[in-house]
């Protein structure tokens, strides 16, 4: 086959086949990790091997780079060998699937050798010795360590620890290991029918990836114990759990193994699989249940949402059991996009890790990330199942999204609706279900805070009370998204004079030119007037907004957090919010910056119903001397603190709107 035994030969083949222009040196160099010697090595090697095969050797154009001609080429893909055909021997793998190959060898022999892994790999015996102590340091994850002799290395440590690491590669779909054992296809298939009886004997069925993992797993499992070496120690312990036991001893039994050891532990195995479907009536399960239902009320209170308990109580709690089983049994899980989910979902993955506290507490141990992430899915496919469900129903053009979903971000959705009824606005969303709705139908999103585009739809964020210039853009954004027409340009005198003469006859032009323009400055004047009149009925409404007791005059504070407990200390002082709602406030701050001016020195300060509230009300704090709220290189200067608490998503609503007003008058 047209397959060189050398690695990096194959390895510059590849680049050759795939690239559509000239390949440089310092490229090559690059994309193969070597020095600019051993590239000039590699051309010689593949002209050698080029030769061999009747092929023209590689082309060299000065100053510009190499390539291969069209017919070498085409006769190479012809083949279909040279990329399609299996290589016994290993010579394509990379570094982590060389290790993970030499780990699975270790643990299926006694013993491996570097000449061993120079012959099946083609690589130097320098390569093979830093590939050993590379397995050295992940070996001690698992309680593992290497021991050599003149016959070569020998892994040592207990066989549950073996047995986790090859479990936890085909639990993560490791295709080096199902390579392994694509010989093996019959002997994995009869592993099905034996899986089926557990699903039917238990009413517990697996997920599909679950049942595919079991099976490889329990295939390479039986062959393991079939040397006695390999067994677990017997033991006189009856698992409580009678209807898996009778399983376990079943499968075992039909492999020529009785063996109690053996039994607990395939027992242990099968519990920390996913389950799809879980059994209610099933040992485990109904101690999980309610515990479940405590992480749901968590995640809800915390995140501002309202998931179903119904259908995810019973969900969560399947996803649980196996959870549950693999800490407990030191059973390892290695989520794939663990850092993904981490940046991606940040607040979502913050949220759980509060939520399954109690769980914690269950099981005496903390939940490791990589379990975490799992949990955190599930949470995001509900939120998502729900805002896509809502989006669905709206069918809204744009999304409007503020830290909290509440208070400044309601009354920014009244303004928006006055000033563009034709377009669908959606209800305020929080990050969290931003971050985790489908966003169909969504043509542009429009937020107090920072956040990160989505989809490739665009983000505009503005101020909770818009300015000129915020007004500008939402406009400009949504005539770009064909969501509002352009205006008509504005009436002028000569223009309606062009008109009126299509219909009459026009006796005195100039006379009819001064009406029209007297006309038209006394429309504005009376829109001026009444404008006036409205500013002058908003100040008389801001004496009834605080009551007198909650009105602080402060000549200044030292930094920010002290001006909030300045502006709070009526809240505090009258129980309607607890210090932790302060907190909350200078948390929020810290992370979005200040998406809570409402307008140049005014800070709207507030957070959500539960972080702290337990009744509406509002305070007004006017520093003598501004404090400084620092964001990256931005600095702004606040001198007065409205601060509200709510326990409700609509009480507080109709004084917000005349704080609202207000601002907005002031400005204009």
């Amino acid at each position: 086959m047209y397959t060189s035994k050398n690695k990096r030969v194959n390895q510059m083949l590849n680049l050759f086949l795939s690239s559509k222009d000239l390949i440089t040196i310092p490229e090559l160099e690059k994309q193969l990790s070597i020095s600019r010697r051993s590239v000039y090595y590699s051309i010689e090697k593949m002209n050698q091997f080029l030769d061999e095969k009747g092929f023209d050797k590689v082309i060299n154009v000065k100053n510009l780079g190499f390539y291969l001609n069209q017919e070498t080429i085409s006769a190479l893909e012809k083949s279909k060998r040279f990329n399609n055909e299996k290589n016994e021997e290993f010579f394509n793998f990379s570094g982590k699937q060389r290790i993970e190959t030499i780990i699975w060898l270790l643990i299926n022999r006694e013993k491996v050798s570097l000449t061993l892994i120079e012959t099946k790999f083609d690589v130097s015996r320098n390569t093979a010795d830093k590939d050993f102590k590379k397995i050295s340091c992940i070996l001690k994850d698992y309680q593992l360590s290497l021991s050599k002799n003149s016959g070569g290395h020998t892994i040592n440590g207990p066989e549950i620890q073996k047995r986790n690491w090859i479990y936890e590669q085909f639990s993560k779909g490791n295709p080096i290991l199902f390579s392994l054992l694509a010989k093996r296809v019959e002997s994995v298939q009869n592993i099905n029918p034996l899986l089926k009886e557990f699903e039917r004997m238990t009413g517990n069925f697996f997920t599909d990836d679950a049942f595919i993992c079991l099976s490889a797993y329990l295939d390479w499992y039986i062959d393991r114990i079939q040397n006695p070496v390999n067994r677990l120690e017997n033991t006189n312990v009856i698992p409580s759990n009678l209807i898996a036991l009778e399983w376990a001893q079943k499968f075992l039994f039909k492999n020529h193994v009785v063996n109690l050891g053996e039994a607990s532990y395939l027992i242990n195995t099968i519990h920390s699989s996913q389950f799809d479907k879980a059994n209610k009536e099933y040992g485990g399960i109904q101690e999980i249940l309610p515990i479940a239902k405590k992480i749901i009320f968590r995640f809800n209170r915390i995140a501002g949402v309202n998931l179903r308990l119904d259908s995810l109580q019973v969900n969560l709690s399947t996803h649980l059991l196996a959870t549950y089983y693999r800490i407990k049994y030191g059973i390892s899980y290695k989520h794939p996009d663990l850092d993904l989910i981490k940046q991606k979902y940040e607040q979502l993955f913050s949220f759980t890790r509060f939520s399954v506290r109690p769980f914690e507490e269950f099981v005496k141990k903390d939940i490791p990330d990589d379990e975490l992430a799992l949990i955190a899915l599930y949470f995001g496919g509900e939120i998502k199942a729900i805002e896509a469900e809502n989006l669905k129903k709206q069918k809204n053009d744009v999304m409007i999204v503020c830290s909290s979903g509440i208070g400044t971000s309601r009354i920014l959705k009244q303004q928006l609706e006055d000033r563009f009824p034709e377009v669908a606005f959606s209800k305020p969303y929080n990050t969290l279900s931003y971050e985790n709705s489908s966003l169909e139908d969504i043509k542009l999103i429009v937020s107090t805070i920072k956040i990160k585009n989505r989809k490739g739809i665009n983000v505009l964020k503005v101020s909770a009370i818009p300015g000129k210039q915020d007004w500008k853009n939402i406009e400009s954004a949504l005539k770009k998204e064909g969501l509002v027409e352009t205006k008509n340009p504005k009436m002028n005198i000569e223009g309606l004079l062009d008109i009126i003469s299509e219909y009459a006859r026009i006796e005195n032009v100039n006379e009819l030119k001064k009406a029209l323009k007297q006309y038209i400055e006394n429309s504005s004047t009376n829109f001026l007037n009444n404008k006036s009149k409205i500013t002058n009925n908003s100040h008389t409404k801001l004496e009834e907004i605080f009551t007198k007791s909650n009105i602080s005059f402060v000549d200044h504070a030292n930094n920010f957090r002290e001006a909030l407990s300045l502006a709070f200390e009526p809240l505090i002082k009258n129980r309607s919010i607890e210090t932790k709602y302060i907190d909350k406030i200078e948390y929020l701050t810290k992370k979005y910056g200040p998406y809570m001016m409402i307008e140049k020195g005014v800070l709207l300060a507030h957070a959500k119903p539960g972080d702290g509230v337990n009744k509406t009300d509002f305070s007004f704090l006017l520093l003598k001397k501004p404090v400084h709220l620092v964001n990256n290189n931005d600095i702004e200067a606040i001198k007065i603190i409205i601060g509200f608490a709510t326990v409700d998503t609509s009480s507080h609503l109709e004084k917000l709107n005349d704080i609202m007003k207000i601002c907005k008058m002031e400005r204009q």
